[in-house]
């Protein structure tokens, strides 16, 4: 009986072991630093305010869907829905989802972005995660919300879906610094099965949340799968398999100073500020970028941004120079047309539209 119950144990343990993708000890097949000269040659932009958005009063990010469809991702102490759709043309709110609470379909605290059609929004409190097709909510009136997806033991500032019935996660003790003379040898991303647990935390580790974070993109057509730092001023080129392909640096040369205290990493001194969101289509994806350093004594407002252009293979095509600070950013799917969510000169949350000067 008990060399049967230890069979068992080494059985469970490699069912877990082998459902788990991992990306550690990346060695970069290429390696490229893009120009300052970027930034130089950057396509100027005119920023003007969407006017209606000063009517989302708790809103946290704000995307458009098709030029026509604002969806307002709102913050944890508004009254109203996490998740809001807004026709531009009706100037009215036709669909809300997603309940403050505890309660089964509810949540407490939400982050969001765009995957396609697809919105993810993702509840960093209670570990988990909604999945949630754009055009079911806007054209079938009796669309009603998936189960959530579940994650016990994923502590991370970046979740979304890989496949049908498995997430990607950034490694919250993913963190490596010569100055400090730390290498935690975690991997950048985890690829796990959804509705499961994850036997994650490690109190010897180095917990870096706070100073390792950034985004998660991915256009399976195109097997391809993208992260970019919004720190530092790398961007990282996968296959689906994560297999890796290309290092992106630059065009700045960030660099953070970090403090440890009781195992947690912090930074010393002002943020970066690198990519900040992005956006895609078939051809490739676009990344806001500020390339400077964040003093909190300062107003986000202070800030102008850049879009980058990049094809699915991360080669650099194409700048914009943008006079505001943007952080997500939308594009009209036939025009040379972007939307990004910002602040005014009074740090107030606004959309700006953004268009060829």
């Amino acid at each position: 009986m008990k060399n049967y119950s230890v069979s068992i144990i080494i059985l469970l343990m490699y069912v877990l072991m082998s459902s788990c993708v991992k990306t550690e000890n990346i060695v970069w097949p290429e390696e490229v630093t893009l120009p300052i000269v970027v930034k130089d040659t950057a396509v100027q932009m005119v920023a003007e305010v969407v006017e209606d958005s000063y009517d989302f009063l708790h809103a946290k990010e704000l995307f458009v869907y098709k030029d026509t469809i604002i969806i307002i991702s709102n913050n944890p102490d508004s009254k109203n829905h996490f998740i809001e759709f807004y026709n531009v043309n009706s100037k009215q709110i036709i669909r809300k989802l997603i309940r403050k609470g505890n309660g089964p379909g509810e949540m407490l605290n939400a982050m969001s972005h765009i995957q396609g059609n697809m919105l993810c929004v993702h509840d960093f409190v209670k570990n988990q995660l909604a999945y949630i097709n754009i055009d079911s909510v806007l054209y079938d009136k009796n669309y009603k919300l998936p189960n959530f997806v579940k994650f016990n033991g994923v502590d991370s500032p970046f979740v979304t879906m890989f496949n049908c019935d498995s997430i990607i996660f950034e490694n919250p003790y993913y963190f490596k610094d010569n100055g400090l003379d730390i290498d935690n040898h975690q991997p950048r991303l985890i690829v796990t099965d959804a509705n499961s647990d994850y036997l994650f935390k490690d109190i010897r580790k180095y917990y870096a949340y706070n100073v390792s974070q950034g985004f998660i993109t991915m256009n399976k057509a195109k097997n391809r799968l993208i992260y970019a730092s919004t720190v530092l001023n790398e961007m990282e080129v996968y296959d689906m398999n994560l297999t890796p392909i290309k290092l992106v640096r630059g065009p700045d040369k960030l660099k953070a100073a970090y403090v440890v205290k009781q195992n947690s990493i912090s930074f010393n001194g002002f943020a970066p500020y690198s990519y900040r969101k992005y956006c895609t289509d078939e051809n490739g994806y676009y990344v806001s970028y500020i390339g400077d350093y964040y003093n909190p004594q300062n107003s986000l407002s202070d800030f102008k941004s850049y879009i980058f252009q990049f094809d699915w293979d991360g080669n650099f095509i194409k700048s914009y120079s943008v006079p505001v600070y943007i952080n997500a950013i939308s594009k009209s799917p036939d025009k040379e047309i972007f939307y990004g969510r910002g602040v005014d000169k009074d740090g107030i949350v606004v959309l700006w539209r953004l268009t060829l000067l």
